[in-house]
């Protein structure tokens, strides 16, 4: 399981808000594994975080990156090395990181803002031409609390989820954070997750305080529906 990470550098910004990313990753012996794979993104502070990505036991390569708008618009994308874009980057493209038994891997590409005057070979990449098939139902998570919890210094992790009965379509788990931490409604936590699966499904928060106990809030997202916003309020 690899879960990328999103820090958006290089000293040119865009005005439009990321949404997802577009990715293509090869193995070791340079077979596509994944071929323009689209992931929701969902912001933490300055970085950004995508969807979890699984994938086998094994090395890989990062061969492109490009990050998109709401309306599918390219907004920013990693360098490749050689181009002439390169030199703003610590780190152009190809990346090369490796999947562990039971371990979390993180990548970290940086990306540089495509403006109007960029040409693909400014990136090294052939074309931003691209074919995506759109996802069929759009979940937005939001999580926030209207209470006051500044004295409280108890961890909680927050686990949000999809699933289709006893099928989890999608899972990640925050890192502790500090109950006072939780953000109020005006920098609540909001991303999207997409999926395919047409049934109805399952959506919310499971959360755990380490030593006191765990709850949840779930809500049900019908068959049919094509866009769902579930909101926790901590309390």
């Amino acid at each position: 399981m690899s879960q990328i990470n999103r820090n958006l550098k290089g000293g040119r910004t865009a005005s439009r808000a990321p949404e997802y990313v577009l990715l293509n990753v090869e193995d070791s012996n340079g077979k596509s594994v994944l071929q323009n794979k689209k992931l929701g993104l969902f912001a933490f502070g300055q970085a950004y975080e995508s969807e979890r990505l699984e994938l086998q036991e094994g090395t890989y390569k990062l061969t492109q990156f490009q990050i998109l708008s709401a309306g599918d618009t390219m907004i920013y994308a990693s360098p490749l090395a050689g181009s002439s874009l390169a030199q703003y980057v610590a780190k152009p493209l190809p990346i090369t990181f490796t999947i562990t038994k039971d371990s979390g891997t993180l990548v970290v590409p940086q990306v540089l803002a495509v403006t109007s005057t960029d040409t693909p070979n400014n990136f090294g990449y052939a074309g931003f031409e691209f074919e995506i098939v759109a996802p069929l139902r759009v979940i937005k998570f939001e999580l926030y609390t209207d209470q006051d919890f500044s004295n409280d210094l108890k961890n909680i992790i927050f686990e949000p989820s999809v699933s289709a009965g006893s099928v989890v379509l999608w899972d990640s788990t925050f890192a502790p954070m500090p109950i006072k931490n939780v953000p109020k409604a005006d920098h609540m936590i909001s991303f999207k997750v997409t999926t395919s699966n047409n049934a109805d499904l399952r959506i919310g928060f499971r959360y755990t305080i380490p030593g006191v106990g765990n709850s949840w809030y779930y809500e049900q997202m019908l068959s049919g529906e094509k866009m769902k916003t579930v909101s926790f309020v901590f309390k």
